[in-house]
């Protein structure tokens, strides 16, 4: 009989201890960590960020002196990338060559401004005819998304060193003003345009896109930035 409650006591004793570290482990993982909840959200949530329009430039009488211009900009997901895509298509449609296709896509993967599962700009500066026709074929090259932008049109042949132009920003750019612009962003480079370059840039937003477990839109939500409004210039 002492023997059947000492074995009683040790089963019990088993059973316990295994819910206990059960009991640990789950509360480990649902409470004490974030590491799947975020694996799951990566999945399933995708963040697109919102680029503002440039503020307008105007002249006393009103009149524009610097507008915008639509232009795409083609972004890459390196690990998204179907490797048997048809490149020869994919070239044509942008109109460069393979050397381009190869040397855009290939970056210093070694240095932290890159990641093969983040996008990163693989071409820049497609016009809205040309897009056109690629976005037709778009679906045919996982990895490969566009993102409308806009680049600065000048109504009037003077005035152009003082109004100044726009360029992409450079490494040093980027960490200078801490993650405010990131590659294949344009700031002012002279003129009215980097001394008003707070004014002007405006602020982006952010687009969460829910997709289920097979990639397909579920929903979204969209947030501003620091302001998705653009200011503007007046009384020139």
């Amino acid at each position: 009989m002492q023997k059947l409650e000492r074995r009683k006591n040790i089963v019990m004793y088993i059973i316990l201890t295994v819910s206990v570290i059960l009991t640990f482990k789950t509360a480990q993982l649902q409470l004490f960590t974030t590491r799947y909840q975020e694996q799951a959200r990566k999945t399933t949530l995708e963040k697109s960020i919102i680029y503002p329009s440039r503020g307008i430039i105007y002249d006393r009488k009103g009149r524009n002196l610097v507008i915008n211009k639509p232009i795409y900009v083609i972004y890459a997901i390196y690990n998204k990338i179907d490797p048997s895509m048809d490149t020869t298509l994919f070239c044509s449609l942008l109109g460069i060559d393979r050397s381009v296709f190869l040397e855009n896509l290939n970056k210093d993967w070694k240095s932290p401004q890159f990641s093969k599962s983040l996008p990163f700009v693989f071409l820049s500066k497609v016009s809205p005819e040309q897009f056109a026709v690629f976005q037709e074929h778009m679906y045919k090259f996982p990895g490969f998304y566009a993102v409308e932008r806009s680049i600065r049109g000048y109504p009037h042949t003077h005035g152009a060193h003082i109004l100044g132009y726009l360029g992409e920003v450079d490494k040093k750019t980027i960490e200078k003003y801490h993650g405010l612009y990131a590659p294949g962003d344009f700031i002012g480079q002279s003129g009215l345009e980097v001394a008003y370059e707070s004014v002007l840039a405006g602020g982006k937003g952010v687009r969460y896109i829910l997709k289920d477990n097979h990639g397909r839109l579920a929903s979204h939500r969209t947030c501003d930035g620091r302001n998705s409004r653009y200011g503007q210039l007046a009384g020139l």
